[in-house]
């Protein structure tokens, strides 16, 4: 593929003192580079490539009207300072008698956006709107026509007596976990259909810009479910077969800003990499919660105990339809988990179980060898008393195994970790982004292997309980583990996704 850069080749190197102001004023991107042309060197606008591809539609969508935009990009490439701050200027410069809505998540985002717009009327001598010295506040303001202006508002907040010729919604989403919310999305829709959308005018242009995170968020309803026509702009931060603006496949979408080297160094959890870089969430909720678990990559008959490393053991408290408990080990050297084996029995409780693990499965395996320690998982619910005994699950645990004369330690945290963090580092460890596997499992765990064959997500992306009570529990005794042993952790966008 021949590589094609959009409008103008070395656009980042014109000297804008000499582009006359009808150029530069002709679409918002060159507006702004012009406007901050004396500006100190760090607050001149860059025109960067992918900004420039975006304002062509952009600049052609506000002249014609009626236009539907949704813009995805991955975070910190740029899309609010353009979108959301100088664009707002562009308009009102030339159209003042315009009505703009601008709406997001964050109050302080939004009214950060408008302060930035307003105070470059107030304070840039050569542009040739102002402001209406008497409604100059920071949620709304008016042009000095007294028709045109900015309302700022938050997402769920209201509209009321003012219309919009330009709708703008930034980011309405607070972060991975408000978008997981079915009540949050359900929420942004509502809100969108019968507030935001209720201000359009005849020739209203509407643009919707934000890093995707589920599949059914507000881009997703826009794109399958609404009923105007929506014209997607998608770039990802790494180009694609087909890219829109003619990359290499491979390139990344603005290397001034983020290196190739810098957005690898993200990409180790393929669900978040897929969504928020890519602009293509696939979900947690597609198809089976364990997505990254294969038969043929994961279950192997060659696992075997090493006595030189601790064993584990994790557990699952339940009494229908019974405890459960793996034991496996964790190779830090190879970065290789292990389960070699499942106790379980119908409605058995923890003292059943663990009389199991050692008059059965202990003097089985540990006739000639031990091990140096025994390492205990399992979910911190198993802190809880008893309301029969006055036991938890843990105190059982500790007192039946002192007799093997092993030590024995608890690796349980006291709060129990995200779910969706959990299941992000199980698939992590059942193959990772390069397709490596960490966690290896022998054949006769039956019941690890259904679940994590089987078991499905729910609405909010985490382990169905309710789909089959017989699933979820061998699947949770190791996640907890899994977490626990290699949690994932990711330097997200604006420290907002946690892994």
């Amino acid at each position: 593929m021949t590589r094609v850069t959009v409008n103008e080749p070395a656009i980042q190197e014109i000297d804008w003192h000499k582009v006359p102001r009808e150029v530069a004023c002709s679409r918002p991107d060159w507006f702004a580079a012009w406007v901050t042309r004396d500006d100190p060197p760090a607050l001149q606008y860059q025109v960067f490539e992918h900004i420039a591809y975006i304002a062509n539609i952009v600049t052609r969508a506000i002249r014609k009207g009626k236009g539907r935009l949704i813009i995805n990009l991955p975070p910190q490439h740029g899309k609010s300072l353009f979108l959301c701050r100088w664009l707002v200027v562009w308009i009102l410069e030339h159209w003042p008698d315009l009505r703009i809505v601008s709406a997001s998540y964050s109050k302080d985002l939004i009214y950060g956006h408008s302060s930035f717009a307003r105070d470059q009327f107030d304070q840039r001598q050569e542009l040739n709107t102002s402001l209406k010295h008497d409604n100059k506040a920071v949620g709304r303001w008016n042009t000095h026509t007294g028709l045109g202006g900015l309302y700022s508002t938050t997402i769920g907040g209201a509209i009321s007596g003012f219309s919009m010729d330009v709708g703008l919604v930034d980011d309405p989403y607070k972060d991975w976990a408000d978008a997981w919310s079915p009540a949050t999305r359900r929420k942004v829709k509502q809100w969108f259909d019968s507030a935001f959308y209720t201000r359009k005018q005849e020739n209203t242009t509407m643009i919707i810009l934000h890093t995707r995170w589920h599949p059914d968020d507000l881009s997703g309803y826009l794109l399958k479910d609404h009923p105007d026509d929506w014209q997607l702009i998608r770039l990802p931060a790494i180009a694609e077969q087909g890219d829109p603006m003619r990359r290499y496949i491979g390139s990344p979408l603005c290397p001034q800003l983020h290196t190739l080297e810098s957005l690898m160094g993200n990409k180790q959890s393929q669900g978040i990499w897929d969504a928020v870089y890519q602009q293509d969430p696939k979900g947690l909720g597609d198809d089976a919660l364990y997505k990254h678990f294969s038969e043929t990559r994961n279950v192997s008959d060659t696992v075997l105990l090493n006595y030189d490393l601790p064993l584990h053991i994790s557990i699952d408290f339940n009494k229908r339809p019974g405890s459960h408990m793996l034991i496996g080990q964790y190779d830090k050297d190879a970065d290789m988990i292990t389960t070699v084996d499942e106790i379980y029995g119908d409605r058995w409780d923890t003292i059943q179980i663990m009389r199991d693990f050692t008059d059965r499965w202990w003097p089985q395996n540990c006739k000639h060898k031990s091990f140096s320690e025994i390492n205990v998982f399992g979910d911190s619910a198993g802190r809880s008393e008893s309301i029969y005994t006055s036991d938890s699950g843990y105190r059982i645990m500790q007192r039946v195994l002192q007799p093997l004369g092993v030590p024995v330690y608890k690796r349980v945290p006291k709060k129990a970790p995200d779910i969706i963090d959990s299941v992000l580092a199980t698939n992590d460890a059942l193959s990772d982004i390069n397709g490596q596997v960490h966690w290896l499992i022998h054949p006769r765990c039956k019941k690890l292997i259904r679940d994590l064959r089987e078991v499905m997500p729910d609405e909010y992306g985490k382990p169905d309980k309710d789909a089959d009570f017989t699933l979820t529990h061998a699947s949770d005794a190791e996640r907890y583990r899994v977490h626990r042993i290699r949690p994932l952790r990711i330097n997200e966008p604006s420290g907002r996704v946690n892994v």
